[in-house]
């Protein structure tokens, strides 16, 4: 694999769960080819960031204002506003 992104849509994931997944991830794909992707249902999405970045993470996804949402997960919250990350 080249590269991808590692994503959490739903956004009800604490850190430690979303840990586990990056850690699997980060067993085939070098932290450099990947990015990440939060949303802040739970008010976590930061937290996962910061999470992510111990992990070498260094590029993630978000969207002007936070807009977005999971259409499929009722009261999904957006993405991670950009001035948040």
């Amino acid at each position: 694999m080249r590269g991808g992104c590692c994503c959490r849509t739903v956004g009800r994931d604490v850190p430690s769960r979303a840990a586990a997944m990056l850690k699997s991830v980060l067993e085939i794909v070098p932290a450099q080819r990947l990015a990440c992707h939060f949303h802040d249902m739970s008010g976590m999405a930061l937290a996962n960031v910061d999470m992510a970045l111990e992990d070498g993470i260094r590029i993630f996804d978000s969207a002007a204002g936070g807009v977005g949402g999971r259409p499929y997960a009722p009261g999904a919250a957006g993405n991670l506003p950009p001035g948040n990350s």
